[in-house]
């Protein structure tokens, strides 16, 4: 059961705190779906969402979800990894939208659709479980991050599944 509240931990920030750190174009407007990241002592990467546009109200979450969960120092394998977690998602909802409803906005997700994706990872792309454990839990770890930052385009019920992978 939730409490009161929850998940409007966002709602809470100054707005000028927001602005400050140039968050707030982000939260209304849309994001590249390619941007470089420059680290310190590293070699320049572009990332490239670009696979999100068939997508653009779902796009529109998952891509200032994914600038502003990366915006810090992270390593380049942590973003890269990321990026093909999510890439295998839109895949799998690509893969989805041949025999059921297709998934356009974030607010059409839900744990059942999560479910079938470890499924679909195990039996259609033919991963290990281990491997199809991690990729879900990246995937379900990034939606979570994307329901926080965004609490108004999900459904209030929407939730990741846990432990899908026994022993993985």
């Amino acid at each position: 059961m939730r409490r009161d509240g929850a998940g409007q931990r966002w709602e809470s920030i100054e707005p000028d705190s927001i602005r400050k750190h140039d968050h707030d174009q982000l939260r209304t407007g849309t994001a590249p779906l390619e941007q470089t990241f420059e680290r310190s002592g590293e070699k320049p990467f572009t990332v490239r969402l670009t696979f999100l546009s068939s997508r653009p109200m779902l796009a529109r979450v998952l891509a200032n979800t994914f600038w502003l969960v990366h915006q810090d120092h992270l390593r380049k394998l942590s973003v890269i990894t990321c990026a093909h977690c999510l890439r295998l998602f839109i895949r799998f909802l690509d893969y989805r939208r041949k025999g059921q409803p297709d998934i356009a906005s974030a607010s059409q997700l839900c744990a059942d659709v999560l479910k079938e994706m470890a499924v679909w990872l195990i039996v259609e792309r033919r991963f290990k479980r281990k491997t199809a454990a991690h990729t879900l839990s990246i995937c379900c770890w990034f939606l979570r991050h994307a329901k926080r930052l965004y609490p108004k385009e999900f459904d209030l019920a929407f939730f990741t599944p846990a432990h899908l992978f026994p022993n993985a």
